[in-house]
């Protein structure tokens, strides 16, 4: 068995009682990376009742300053407040995309305030290949993905931490330093799976 990353290693490992190998994703630079970078949206993807659209709703009501763009579709239970989110004035809305790229290259700063224990955080990976920094919920792989390339908030239901969290990129010197730190974390993802063994 393997799995690509600790945290769902070692529950695989819990329930079965066998040893896992360890195997990161591998992600094709090339299909994420947008010519353009460094936008000026804050992006949100897949905003779903378990990707936390409640909270990113939260999020962009207490930043009115602050640009969003919300790209993908929602669910049938978090229908009401996805509407909420995208008819804020700070809010734009993209359907569900099949090039990321577009959404990529407008964006500075991800977030996924996810409530589900994500084994592996995919779009923290694809914004790392643009030097995106993430902030990402506390639970499941997310902050394993990430490592010390974005931000992790511990109390996902604490609104004012995930501000607190943003509001660093507002400093340049810090976002840079993140940033170089995406494009660097980035290559363990894309490295051929045959070369891990």
């Amino acid at each position: 068995m393997a799995c690509n990353v600790e945290y769902l290693k070692e529950v695989v490992m819990s329930y079965t009682g066998r040893k896992v190998l360890l195997l990161n994703s591998e992600i094709k630079a090339e299909t994420y990376r947008s010519k353009k970078v460094f936008g000026e949206y804050t992006l949100f993807v897949n905003p779903t009742t378990h990707k936390g659209v409640d909270i990113m709703y939260g999020i962009a009501k207490s930043m009115a300053n602050k640009k969003f763009l919300v790209a993908g579709e929602t669910d049938l239970i978090g229908k009401n407040i996805y509407n909420k989110l995208v008819n804020l004035p700070n809010v734009t809305a993209l359907p569900k995309l099949e090039d990321m790229r577009k959404a990529y290259k407008r964006a500075y700063l991800l977030v996924n305030c996810s409530r589900c224990y994500e084994g592996f955080g995919r779009t923290p990976a694809e914004a790392m290949v643009n030097g995106i920094p993430s902030v990402v919920s506390g639970i499941g792989g997310l902050p394993e993905v990430i490592g010390n390339s974005g931000d992790v908030v511990k109390d996902i239901n604490n609104i004012k931490e995930w501000v607190k969290k943003i509001k660093k990129y507002d400093n340049k010197n810090y976002y840079l330093k993140k940033s170089k730190l995406c494009n660097k974390r980035f290559k363990i993802y894309t490295k051929e799976l045959e070369e891990q063994y």
